[in-house]
């Protein structure tokens, strides 16, 4: 896992959602509604860069968030983002 000071002796414990797998990248990040979206081919990344709206987002399909919970569509709070696959 990264730790940023590799000097210090700390240890990144290992979590789940390190070891999420959306797929590889079937184009390139695009903006839509004030959310960037990038497709994969197994999952999609949204995220809200606004400091200070939220938005929501549809997902256009039936994704399943990092906690296993079906979803089509997401509320992004200011400067948050997620990972959903299928």
């Amino acid at each position: 896992d990264f730790d940023g000071n590799q000097t210090d002796g700390a240890v990144v414990p290992d979590h789940p959602y390190d070891h999420v797998n959306p797929g590889t990248p079937t184009g390139p990040y695009s903006v839509k509604n004030s959310v960037y979206v990038r497709y994969f081919s197994s999952g999609i990344a949204v995220v809200n860069p606004s400091k200070t709206n939220t938005y929501t987002f549809n997902l256009g399909s039936i994704y399943k968030n990092l906690q296993g919970q079906s979803m089509s569509s997401v509320t992004l709070a200011p400067d948050t983002g997620d990972v959903f696959v299928r």
